[in-house]
């Protein structure tokens, strides 16, 4: 056979294979039940037809297509079948799916992982506030009767939500908020006190303390629930609250009513709604994790710090500057540490860090600073303390920071592509040239794989 290469033209060809994930999904709507196995199908009965049945698993293969594999053992053999649905053939399933478990085993569809964090929490708050508020609030005298009501209230701080969130979701974000409640509660609920009765007694303070811890926690619990807050979410919006409460107080001092405890006290309640505004201001910029929370708050302590700091420095010792000055720092503080957690997750753990480091930095500056000015210098050593103090801090702030923020960069895509080249697409190119033998062979030249 006389062979025959008058001119080879190399062309590629591509054969892009996209591969899509199976990614598997929840079997009702709460997005809770992913597998189905044989105690809650004993439960439910809803794959009867399937002798002897041992689970099943739904999978999404695309925004309209999804497949449930069942598997079960009729014969001492496992078989698996795969059942193909589309979207609404999917929502009817979780519909039916949902109703059942509903009926037959309604806990399974709870998401109960905080309920030992608030347990933990009410207890904590009973013990410390609750317990001795009740003799106080009702001007208890007879120790033995104050000591039983004390012991009482104490342990009811368990039981009672014990018993009440037997049957509902608790996450830790409604865990979290509604602990925040009750905690700055308590200082919610004394200003209010001052600011309605202008007084500190103590029948009314351990009142309004009770309260007001009572009265946000509880808020806290039905806000999280109803808005479907992320842990995340109610991290910033904690900070923000709690960075209001100092900013009641600056702005007090700032307007000149420090000395006015009524108006400090309307300050603060004023202040601490501001905060809670901001943190859920910025919660819905960007979506937030806890350790993105925490690096905002390090850096509105940071700024903070700065302020006070530069008022020191420029030897001002009246209120006003200082407040000017503390608000201003934490503000732009706030706003920048929400620009260095843009399009980054940071972890819990890092955001503690990156709080501990600017702590550790500015306690090295200021132990520097205790070094190196004289003993006999007040005013001036005041200065050198307030800037070494800043310039540590803000050290350990930046180092930690660039430490943790390239781990904690947010994967833009999950697209990943594979290459492969067949240079012996090039002969065979040449064969089918010459002969039909070969026209039913395709060797792509250059392949591209692609999975997502």
């Amino acid at each position: 056979m006389r062979f025959t290469l008058s001119a080879v033209f190399l062309f590629i060809i591509f054969n892009t294979s996209c591969i899509a994930q199976e990614i598997q999904v929840a079997f009702d709507k709460e997005g809770k039940i992913t597998v189905i196995n044989q105690a809650l199908e004993q439960k439910i009965q809803y794959f009867i037809d399937y002798k002897d049945f041992i689970e099943a698993r739904l999978f999404q293969i695309s925004d309209t297509l999804y497949v449930v594999e069942i598997y079960y053992q009729p014969e001492k053999t496992v078989l698996k079948k795969r059942i193909q649905l589309s979207q609404s053939e999917i929502s009817a399933l979780r519909e039916r799916i949902t109703a059942r478990i509903q009926e037959t085993a309604p806990q399974m569809l709870f998401d109960q992982v905080g309920r030992p964090k608030l347990l933990i929490g009410s207890t904590a708050l009973s013990l410390f506030h609750y317990g001795w508020a009740v003799p106080v609030m009702f001007n208890v005298h007879n120790g033995k009767t104050a000591v039983a009501l004390y012991l009482l209230v104490s342990s009811s701080g368990f039981y009672l939500p014990y018993y009440l969130t037997k049957n509902v979701s608790i996450p830790y974000s409604t865990a979290n908020l509604a602990l925040y409640g009750g905690t700055r509660g308590l200082i919610h609920g004394s200003a209010l006190n001052v600011l309605i009765n202008n007084n500190t007694n103590s029948q009314n303070t351990a009142g309004f303390m009770m309260l007001g811890s009572l009265g946000e926690a509880i808020a806290g619990y039905y806000s999280a629930n109803k808005l479907h807050l992320s842990t995340g979410t109610v991290s910033i919006i904690e900070k923000g609250g709690d960075f209001g409460i100092t900013w009641g107080f600056e702005t007090a001092y700032l307007l000149g009513k420090g000395d006015d405890n009524r108006f400090k006290a309307g300050s603060v309640l004023v202040g601490s709604g501001v905060g809670l505004l901001t943190g859920r201001y910025l919660s819905k910029s960007q979506e937030y994790t806890t350790g993105d929370a925490g690096i905002v708050r390090a850096a509105g302590i940071l700024g903070y710090g700065i302020g006070a700091a530069a008022v020191i420095i420029a030897g001002e010792d009246n209120d006003k500057p200082v407040a000017a000055a503390t608000l201003l720092g934490s503000g732009i503080g706030i706003g920048m540490g929400n620009q260095f957690v843009k399009n980054k997750d940071f972890s819990s753990g890092q955001g503690t860090l990156v709080t501990l480091s600017e702590i550790a930095g500015g306690l090295c500056g200021a132990g520097i600073a205790y070094l190196i000015t004289p003993q006999n210098n007040n005013e001036n050593n005041e200065k050198i303390y307030a800037l070494m103090s800043s310039i540590g801090a803000s050290a350990g702030f930046w180092g930690m920071y660039h430490s943790s923020s390239k781990s904690a960069n947010i994967q833009k895509s999950n697209i990943s592509f594979q290459y492969s080249i067949a240079p012996e697409s090039a002969v065979l190119l040449a064969l089918r040239s010459n002969s039909k033998l070969f026209n039913h062979i395709l060797i792509p030249f250059f392949t591209v794989k692609a999975s997502f």
